[in-house]
């Protein structure tokens, strides 16, 4: 895709080790793009290394990031490798830019009633965004797997789909701020799994079936309590979007939002 949209020559290094990549970051020609693997997957990333950090760094003049998800971890490419770099040679990106100055307009002056729509895989990735907008935003509608450590705190079986237990309490205390100050929540009420390599939608989940996206009920409802509010800030799908059957609830949502 790059290679598509850009003059510049494009090279990928799936190497997990940092003489490969130091390596292949030697051998680049000037002005050309040199794509990493994924970070996540490097030893000492979550860790914060200060090595791993260094190699990011190595003969670099400047620090863009321009993923606003991770910006708030403490992790080598996040954190330790920008503090490399000077205040004058490190920087945000212009997607980054964008929506911090959406966030910012819309957590001072929402038109409302105010939703807000988040999902992804880890609650222990959003949570600290949603008690931040807590006493702000009028209505939540929570999916992804993140949805699940919710409904485990309400008691909910969630047979064998991803959930962070650690969180299961401060999920329940959030529930209970809700409640308490009037404000909404969705959560989902179907599911979609994979039985016989197909999407089957289910109500309630059984031991060892893992839910991979929301159902057509759950859309259903998260869009009536949508069509209410005047102001909706969406973060993060509500299914495993990278696969096609189980990027229905995430499009057919945003369809019936548009």
């Amino acid at each position: 895709y790059l290679r598509s949209q850009l003059e510049n020559d494009v090279a990928f290094c799936g190497a997990l080790n940092l003489d490969e990549m130091n390596d292949a970051k030697r051998a680049m020609a000037p002005a050309s793009l040199l794509v990493l693997e994924n970070c996540r997957f490097f030893d000492g990333e979550v860790q914060n290394s200060s090595s791993l950090a260094s190699m990011y760094a190595q003969e670099c003049d400047l620090y863009v990031n321009d993923a606003f998800g991770v910006l708030h971890r403490s992790h080598a490419s996040s954190d330790a490798a920008a503090r490399r770099f000077p205040a004058d040679k490190r920087a945000i990106g212009q997607l980054v830019e964008v929506e911090i100055k959406v966030l910012g307009e819309i957590s001072a002056s929402p038109a409302r009633p105010f939703a807000m729509v988040v999902g992804g895989a880890k609650i222990s990735d959003k949570l600290d965004l949603l008690l931040s907008m807590a006493d702000i935003v009028d209505h939540f509608a929570i999916g992804g797997a993140m949805a699940f450590t919710f409904l485990a705190a309400r008691g909910v079986e969630v047979g064998s789909s991803l959930y962070e237990p650690d969180y299961v309490d401060r999920c329940g205390e959030f529930l209970d701020r809700l409640a308490a100050s009037g404000k909404t929540i969705a959560l989902p009420v179907d599911f979609a799994i994979e039985r016989g390599g197909e999407r089957v939608e289910v109500e309630q989940l059984a031991d060892g079936e893992a839910g991979f996206d929301i159902g057509v009920r759950s859309v259903e409802e998260f869009a009536a309590g949508l069509a209410q509010c005047a102001t909706i800030f969406w973060n993060g799908p509500i299914g495993i979007f990278e696969k096609e059957a189980f990027a229905v609830g995430t499009n057919d949502l945003a369809r019936k939002l548009a």
